[in-house]
């Protein structure tokens, strides 16, 4: 068997390989691509009858497995782009933290309501380019 850092090397020349047609236009269309195939998936496991002893064998076949595929062109995507995904999802728990707090969620409040509630007032207090502002300044060179 391939050892994880075996494939990826594997990974990493197939995908050299394909470098030209692999745009990030490209990679986020197959994202697209594979997220129909997660939501077909789901449908199918929904469908599957309970407890039978193939379940989580099905389960990981038919939704985990576009999970992978999910995560694969995500992380690909990120790494095309220079973007640090492990940077980039903490950012964006902590802002989500902040612009949904536990408490509206947890006070009797219907979810869709509690939800548009909070986008706005994430929306009055500056929005997505306020926190990162605030969170995440960076230095501008000032004008001549």
């Amino acid at each position: 068997t391939l050892s994880i850092s075996d494939r990826r090397g594997n990974a990493n020349r197939s995908s050299k390989n394909h470098e030209g047609n692999n745009t990030p236009e490209r990679v986020v269309e197959m994202i697209g691509e594979e997220f129909e195939e997660l939501k077909e998936g789901l449908r199918k496991f929904q469908e599957l009858p309970p407890n039978t002893s193939t379940e989580n064998l099905l389960k990981e076949f038919l939704v985990g497995s576009e999970i992978a595929d999910l995560l694969f062109l995500s992380l690909y995507l990120a790494d095309k782009l220079g973007i640090n995904a492990s940077e980039a999802l903490e950012k964006k728990m902590k802002r989500n933290i902040l612009k949904y707090p536990f408490e509206m969620f947890n006070d009797g409040i219907p979810y869709e309501e509690a939800h548009a509630m909070c986008k706005e007032i994430w929306s009055q207090d500056g929005g997505d380019q306020s926190f990162y502002e605030r969170e995440y300044p960076i230095a501008i060179p000032p004008k001549k």
